[in-house]
């Protein structure tokens, strides 16, 4: 439904930029690329610890709680 309702809003024309300068982006973006972040550096921790049920919940829960449910 997330990926659904962004293409709803971006269009069908839409491509994405090629250079991202995140000072220049609002401070939500900011916030969401943040968090990202925060996940990703949390799944690779885990996957290198060979814990994949926290690499999973890390990455799910950027999806459905920060991703989805605030941003």
């Amino acid at each position: 439904n997330a990926i659904r309702f962004a293409m709803s809003k971006l269009g069908e024309d839409y491509t994405p930029p090629t250079k991202i300068v995140p000072h220049e982006m609002p401070f939500s973006c900011q916030w969401i690329l943040s968090a990202l972040n925060k996940a990703i550096a949390r799944t690779v921790s885990s996957l290198e610890s060979y814990d994949f049920s926290d690499a999973a919940t890390a990455v799910y829960s950027w999806w459905q709680f920060q991703l989805c449910d605030v941003f």
